[in-house]
């Protein structure tokens, strides 16, 4: 974050957090090694004794473990649980949730961080408002799924699909105009999936199963915060979708 950062604080806060790091547990990082622990070695062993457990069990289990990864990829990208970027960017790779390569994600999440103008559409590429221009230029049918996807059950069953289809066209427009980092995150992401679902293959697991059954709701269970943290409070901007390009899908983990 920048400078501006310590606005999102007040005294109290701020006061709290320099007690905490002074303690072992803040320092060593153990809480996060140990989600990292438990949500890779969840999501594996859940998918290799598939069988055993059963389909439905495996399912549940597997909405969870995806949905928890993708909450552990932010909290990797806020330099947890090393001081090393590129080891938490090893750490949060593999594309155990599908849609979003871990580079865009960051970056884009980073510069939802940059400043303490949180929200504004202007300054915030993770904003779920839109100026009051922006809304005026707007169609009746758009302006009804604008609403519909802030509703809690429009974010939890349009809101993904809306994120899947902007990430797909940033996929596209990255290879369209030759946007030389967005394409290597978006082919070492490719690879790593096909790795990914060919092994799930393999162990008889059906990977559109995982791709319809598992990945849509993990990504929607990831929506409830959210829904409650981007709730408009004035009538300043309107309520915005997640369809604006760069957003990465408009993901606010």
């Amino acid at each position: 974050m920048t400078q501006h950062s310590s606005k999102y604080l007040h005294q109290q806060q701020r006061d709290l957090i320099r007690q905490l790091s002074r303690r072992w547990l803040w320092r060593s990082e153990l809480p996060t090694w140990l989600l990292i622990i438990a949500v890779y070695s969840g999501w594996f062993m859940t998918l290799i004794y598939w069988q055993t457990l059963g389909l439905f069990p495996a399912t549940v289990l597997l909405i969870w473990f995806t949905a928890w990864y993708m909450s552990l990829q932010h909290e990797l990208i806020h330099g947890h649980p090393t001081p090393w970027r590129w080891c938490n960017q090893l750490l949060g790779t593999l594309p155990l949730a599908v849609w979003y390569p871990y580079g865009l994600y960051r970056d884009s999440h980073l510069a939802h961080h940059n400043n303490d103008r949180l929200t504004l559409p202007v300054d915030d590429p993770e904003s779920y408002y839109f100026s009051a221009e922006s809304w005026r230029r707007f169609s009746p049918w758009q302006r009804k799924v604008i609403h519909l996807r802030n509703t809690f059950f429009g974010r939890l069953l349009l809101a993904p699909l809306l994120d899947i289809v902007q990430t797909l066209a940033s996929a596209v427009n990255a290879f369209r105009y030759r946007q030389g980092k967005a394409m290597i995150m978006w082919l070492v992401h490719g690879g790593l999936l096909a790795a990914l679902l060919t092994w799930m293959a393999r162990c008889d697991f059906s990977p559109l199963y995982f791709v319809v059954v598992i990945s849509y709701p993990a990504l929607a269970l990831t929506k409830i915060r959210s829904f409650l943290e981007h709730r408009p409070l004035t009538t300043r901007w309107r309520a915005r979708s997640s369809m604006r390009p760069g957003c990465c899908g408009g993901c606010c983990f």
